[in-house]
């Protein structure tokens, strides 16, 4: 039916029924399908999916400030379970974010959950109910800029304990300038 479609101009009911096909379609193979790091930016701030203000890539950072990172994650791991507050869907998933210098040697940060700590990488677990199914998310988290100036790169790492699906960002460089 949508092969014999004229798309340049649709039958706009004709064109609904066909999107609402192949969406059940895409529904049913993301529900299945690997998740992805699609997007990981640093920013001056972020206030919703894909509406971020980026940090210029020219500027660095100075010694111990403390960066806003954007994420996007897309084919999330979501499942049925009734919320208190009338949800009907739960995502679980923990996010990792490994900071690197240019020698590759990991650079700790300090432990999310006990900041007097400091961790290899810092680890997010993340429990998110919804009333819709949700299929893919963004996060926004705080970097500790390393003290000494130099290039570095973070990767973060997604994990769906639940549904066994993990994802794997591409290390983002970053600058850290001298005194």
């Amino acid at each position: 039916r949508g092969a014999a479609m004229n798309l340049a101009s649709p039958d706009p009911q004709e064109a609904a029924h066909l999107a609402d096909q192949l969406g059940g379609a895409a529904s049913r193979l993301e529900a299945k399908a690997a998740s992805r790091v699609e997007k990981v930016a640093f920013c001056r701030k972020a206030t919703g999916f894909g509406q971020y203000d980026p940090w210029p890539e020219a500027q660095p950072y100075r010694p111990r400030d403390l960066a806003v990172l954007y994420v996007e994650v897309k084919n999330v791991g979501c499942a049925a379970a009734p919320g208190p507050a009338g949800e009907g869907y739960v995502s679980r998933t923990v996010v990792t974010l490994e900071v690197r210098d240019a020698k590759g040697a990991v650079v700790e940060q300090v432990d999310p959950e006990d900041f007097r700590r400091r961790v290899p990488a810092a680890r997010f677990p993340h429990e998110d109910r919804s009333r819709s199914p949700v299929r893919d998310y963004f996060r926004t988290y705080r970097i500790n800029i390393p003290p000494t100036p130099g290039v570095y790169t973070v990767t973060v790492e997604v994990r769906d304990p639940a549904g066994g699906r993990a994802a794997r960002s591409q290390p983002t460089e970053f600058r850290v300038a001298g005194p």
